[in-house]
């Protein structure tokens, strides 16, 4: 049998709202026996109570390597770059055969490096964006499509961080629910850091590109 896996909205029944709940309330024990996690990541990521819970709840349960994130601007970068590529050869071949010089290839070239880069820059814009969200990250800002769920979601977090941090029962769900806004801020950070590096986009897309 092949990777088996786990995609909440798919695997949780949305039709039924008993079902849901229970799915919902189950969560967590997902999250715990899934062996990795890939996050389709942008700034929106992080305004949504339910996938900010479910990738702060990952890092807290797995080592960092076990997460991919994948900005939603990079596959478009690739695809563009590589068309562009593709574009600038063939075109540049067939205005060389028309004008025998070098001055077709160079044109042809500023033509299509500008989309390049400005594929590039939506990238580092949309890091940025990501960054910025993280480091202003609140759980209570964070936005709910159905406001029934928050107070499951406020639970499971609850339940998730005392048993992380060791906490209590007389810390507060106020206090619980700031220090998972810590978590988010310490632990995303570093994750993006480990699947992003120093660059706009991992290396090996890089290396695709090129």
């Amino acid at each position: 049998r092949g990777p088996v896996v786990f995609l909440d909205k798919t695997c949780i029944p949305q039709g039924n709202p008993a079902l849901m709940q229970q799915g919902l309330s189950k969560l967590g024990a997902f999250i715990c026996e899934s062996k990795h996690m890939l996050a389709i990541f942008s700034d929106e990521y992080l305004r949504k109570l339910w996938t900010v819970y479910e990738i702060a709840s990952f890092l807290t349960m797995h080592p960092t390597e076990d997460l991919q994130m994948l900005l939603i601007s990079v596959p478009r970068l690739v695809t563009i770059a590589l068309a562009c590529m593709y574009f600038t050869v063939v075109v540049g071949f067939l205005v060389k055969m028309a004008l025998p010089s070098d001055w077709g290839q160079y044109i042809v070239t500023s033509v299509f490096a500008p989309m390049v880069l400005a594929a590039f820059r939506g990238v580092s814009k949309e890091k940025a964006a990501v960054a910025d969200a993280i480091a202003n990250f609140s759980v209570r800002r964070c936005v709910c499509s159905h406001e029934d769920d928050r107070p499951v979601i406020y639970a499971n977090i609850t339940i998730l961080m005392r048993k992380v941090l060791e906490l209590t029962s007389d810390v507060s769900e106020e206090e619980v629910l700031e220090q998972f806004d810590i978590l988010v801020r310490n632990e995303l950070p570093q994750a993006l850091r480990a699947q992003m590096g120093r660059y706009i986009m991992p290396m090996n897309k890089v290396f695709v590109v090129c």
